[in-house]
Order: C-alpha cells, then sequence, then structure tokens
C-alpha cells in the first residue's frame, strides 16, 4: 500500500520527510516553488494504523509563511512531532527573514495535535538553514542548519544544533555543533541523527583526497571538560569539541559571588593558550 497526502496538488512535495513512531507515521509536505515564486504554505500529514493506514489530521504552522518550506523535516517519538522549517531561500547575504526559521513542536492530546513552543537556536545566524533535518528522542531534539549554498562565497561552515526539553515543555540549547575542517558549502547539517550522548551530522558535499566524496562527523556531547596542562608556552585549555558555542570565562575566586568575565580576546575553538600563566585566576565553560 501508500500513503497519499489529502488532496494532492502538484508541486506539493508530499513525501520530502517521514517518520514513524507506534501507530502514527507523520508525512512533510513544504510546498514546492514555480519560477522563484513562493507557492503555498507547506504541510505535515499525520496517519494513523488501525486495520490499515488512514488519514488522521494535518498540521500547519502559526509561524509559517508561503515558501518557508514547512515539513522539509519530520521526527516523531512518544507524543510530540517536531515539523522542520528551514526558510525559503535567502534572496541576499543578509538573510533579513532568518528569525522565521524552526522548528515547530506538537503534542498530542486525545485524538488532537496541538501546536506548541518552537525549536529556536539563541541566535539566528544568516544563511543557516536552520530546520532542514532534525532527529528527536522524547527528550532531546538535533537540528541541523546547513549553510545557504547560493551564498557559498560569503565563507561560513554549517551548523547542527542539540536542544533538551525542559520541565516546563520549553527548550534549552545544550550545544551547537560545527565540522572541525569549517569547510564552506559542504551541506554539514542535511542530514542529522542521535542516540545516548553521540550525534552524526552529514556533510554529503565536503571537499575529501576522493573529491566531493562526502562525510558523517560524530561528536560526543558528554558534558565538557576543560582540562588544563602546561606547557613551555604556558597553560593549555582544552575541552570538548562539541560545545564550541561555550564561552570561556574567568574570575579570581570561586567565591558563589564571584564575578565570572569572558576572558579576552576569546578562544578560536575550544583550545585557549594562557601565557603568562596566572595561578591567582580561575577558569569554566559558560553555557551559552
Amino acid at each position: 500500500m501508500q500513503l497519499l497526502g489529502q488532496n494532492p496538488r502538484a508541486n506539493r512535495y508530499f513525501g520530502a520527510a517521514v517518520a514513524v513512531n507506534g501507530i502514527f507515521a507523520v508525512v512533510g509536505a513544504p510546498m514546492g516553488r514555480e519560477l522563484d515564486i513562493p507557492l503555498e504554505r507547506g504541510e505535515a500529514h499525520v496517519f494513523v494504523r488501525s486495520l490499515s493506514w488512514q488519514f488522521h489530521s494535518r498540521l500547519e504552522s502559526q509561524y509559517t509563511h508561503a515558501g518557508d518550506f514547512f515539513g522539509a523535516s519530520v521526527a516523531m517519538a512518544t507524543d510530540r512531532i517536531m515539523v522542520g522549517m528551514p526558510g525559503a531561500l535567502p534572496l541576499a547575504p543578509d538573510d533579513e527573514n532568518r528569525n522565521r526559521r524552526g522548528v515547530t513542536v506538537f503534542t498530542r492530546e486525545g485524538s488532537y495535535w496541538v501546536q506548541n513552543e518552537r525549536v529556536v537556536p539563541n541566535q539566528h545566524r544568516p544563511l543557516e538553514m536552520f530546520g532542514a533535518s532534525v532527529a528527536f528522542d522524547g527528550s532531546r531534539v538535533t537540528v541541523g542548519a546547513p549553510y545557504a549554498p547560493l551564498f557559498a562565497d560569503a565563507g561560513a561552515p554549517g551548523s547542527s544544533y542539540v536542544f533538551t526539553v525542559q520541565p516546563d515543555a520549553s527548550w534549552s540549547q545544550l550545544a551547537r555543533l560545527q565540522s572541525a575542517n569549517g569547510q564552506t558549502n559542504d551541506a554539514f547539517g542535511l542530514s542529522v541523527t542521535h542516540a545516548a550522548n553521540w550525534v552524526a551530522v552529514g556533510a554529503l558535499l565536503q571537499d575529501n583526497p576522493d573529491a566531493l566524496s562526502g562525510a558523517v562527523h560524530l561528536f560526543d556531547l558528554t558534558q565538557p571538560v576543560l582540562t588544563i596542562r602546561q606547557t613551555a608556552e604556558g597553560a593549555w585549555l582544552e575541552w570538548n569539541a562539541a560545545y564550541a558555542d561555550f564561552t570561556l570565562e574567568s574570575s579570581a575566586t570561586l567565591a558563589p559571588d564571584a564575578n565570572w568575565q569572558p576572558v579576552e580576546p576569546p578562544p578560536l575553538g575550544t583550545e585557549h593558550l594562557i601565557h603568562p600563566t596566572d595561578a591567582n585566576r580561575f577558569y569554566r565553560l559558560a553555557k551559552p
């Protein structure tokens, strides 16, 4: 058998993304474009299995606009559905519509799917197509944000973001992940998945010795550990590369009211050399 969308139309792209959990299936239909003109808002269709698979409901988001590709990615676990909306391709490098991108969360209440708070990054960065891919396990969600291919010359790699659900059902950003080699236009974030403390991020256009052979980047999300080792040049600080978005701070004391301040100049990546060594300073990683 096959599943078809309700009132199928041309350019709907029904089947662009699909997820199944228990008796429910969700299918993304992000809508297409015609001559670079946005058509309609995207949708996600929910099906339920009884004796056979039946159409259950159609999901739309109050945040969507025509051409924003709501339904480009979907994920499902327990009684929640995640639907990505990576946004229409930007028209200029300033990407003024970037705040429209996000992942809409729907929670099942009885026989209805109710829209909840969106998952969005702490900072919407220009040209990051946040929501292009999504993975969800019930308590943690990973969202891919590959760099817009039309502006590869602007010079920034894609990202993936990891969030955890809070007791009030809001979402807290845990980490922003980027590839160690920092290539641009490698589609880093176009696919994501995770299990336990590991996150895998696809970069299908990464330039390797075998040309555009692609790669998958693995990140260990064990809590960041700040290590310090003495070298001839000074004190060398390093921490988990998955936490590149954390801020390195220092303080003169460990008192409860200590005045923690960002290290200046800020570190590049996840390592920092302190020279000369100051034995009277303490260091920590602060969550963004």
